[in-house]
């Protein structure tokens, strides 16, 4: 019946939402979803999920997952996760502020 630790999540994914909307704005196709905790931003412009992981962790220590490592391919064989990479927005506000400052630093 203690519902404190919901809301205190639900004010942090607020949070960590806002920063990302300030910091990203409308950068690599982000859009803030109607819900959950997760940025999927489509890095195809930077070779794509894979190659924009290991940027992303080479160059400014930020960890992301690739797309493709969550998605099928579909009937066709074309994978819809391949250009993308999934950011969780699962830690507090100054480190969110930190890893997507970083990401728009080294991607530009």
């Amino acid at each position: 019946s203690d519902e404190t630790h919901v809301e205190e999540g639900r004010a942090l994914y607020r949070r960590n939402f806002a920063i990302a909307d300030e910091v990203l704005g409308g950068r690599y196709g982000y859009r803030r979803p109607p819900g959950g905790f997760f940025l999927w931003l489509n890095l195809a412009a930077f070779g794509g999920g894979e190659a924009a992981a290991k940027t992303l962790w080479k160059g400014c220590g930020v960890r992301v997952l690739p797309g493709t490592y969550l998605t099928q391919a579909e009937p066709d064989g074309v994978n819809p996760g391949t250009d993308y990479v999934r950011i969780a927005l699962v830690h507090d506000a100054d480190t969110t502020r930190e890893a997507l400052t970083r990401v728009v630093g080294t991607l530009g």
